[in-house]
């Protein structure tokens, strides 16, 4: 019965979603700080919270599914960075200036610490729980101005309002991509993703190209962080309740994380590079990049419906 309801309500959370995060970003105050919580930590943080619903009860096995879940966020990365440099091989010199931003060294780094828990195939759950607290203390980090002699501007109450409407809104689509997906998990894992994706062409839309990818960068990053944080979570506290203390619990089948690894890596690298390229070059990068995301994102969902 629960997944019926979810199944219903899944369209409707998606477009409220969509609708107050559309309303907080037009309604926002435009400076510096406001765009780095919004690409660093208000975006991503709502774009992963419909994924982590995917994750919930797996009992520590990540598996195709819970794989391609938290593997989205880099098909993302991969899709709207090479979206934007297409677009910018064929625009101005300005455009290409701000696309081409420094990027963060976390990054890379992700990329390389979800390719060696790969690797592995199964790993401690305190490897998760290590992950999750690396990435809360980023989201931290990314809270902080990067000069705090600015005064910073106080918000509307209507947008305060409507990033809390977007909150739970995002709330609300974790619980019905949770009930949904015992029943259709494709269905389920695309429109999560087909919204996750909206939110950061939206960013990209009213804050900037740049701003756009660093928040797909972001999400890449933080949602591996946060879903095997879940599942480490999910392990101690089983753990806790069934009174085991010699066995040590551990998150299986976590090879589906090879292929988001190197998306994440392989992206990151494209970005950094893609300043010295030419146009032409640039050109063929973001196709690659776009073909390698949707092709990506493709077998994670067809995986599903098997």
């Amino acid at each position: 019965m629960l997944s019926w309801i979810g199944l219903f309500l899944l369209l409707p959370a998606a477009m409220a979603l969509v609708l107050f995060w559309s309303r907080c970003l037009a309604l926002s105050n435009r400076d510096q700080f406001k765009d780095q919580l919004i690409a660093s930590v208000w975006g991503p943080v709502l774009a992963s919270l419909g994924f982590l619903g995917m994750l919930w009860d797996r009992s520590g096995v990540l598996g195709e599914g819970g794989a391609g879940a938290i593997g989205m966020g880099a098909v993302i990365f991969a899709i709207v960075a090479g979206m934007m440099l297409l677009n910018s091989a064929s625009s101005n010199v300005q455009q290409d200036k701000e696309l081409m931003t420094d990027l963060p060294l976390i990054w890379p780094v992700a990329g390389v610490v979800i390719l060696l828990t790969a690797a592995a195939a199964k790993v401690p759950h305190l490897v998760g729980l290590i992950v999750c607290a690396i990435g809360l203390v980023l989201i931290w980090i990314n809270t902080m101005p990067a000069d705090s002699s600015v005064e910073q501007k106080s918000e509307s109450d209507a947008q305060s309002s409507s990033l809390a409407g977007a909150f739970v809104s995002s709330l609300f689509l974790a619980v019905c991509a949770w009930w949904s997906t015992s029943l259709l998990p494709a269905l389920a894992l695309t429109v999560v993703s087909l919204v996750s994706l909206v939110l950061v062409m939206l960013v990209a839309a009213h804050r900037g190209v740049s701003q756009g990818i660093r928040m797909a960068g972001w999400l890449a990053v933080l949602l591996p962080c946060l879903g095997l944080g879940l599942l480490g979570h999910d392990q101690l506290f089983q753990m806790i309740q069934s009174g085991r203390d010699s066995a040590v619990p551990r998150l299986h089948e976590t090879i589906g994380l090879l292929g988001p690894g190197l998306i994440l890596l392989a992206t990151t690298l494209v970005l950094a590079g893609g300043r010295r390229w030419s146009p032409t070059w640039r050109r063929y990068a973001g196709l690659g990049l776009f073909l390698v995301g949707v092709v990506a994102g493709g077998l994670a969902i067809r995986g599903l419906m098997a």
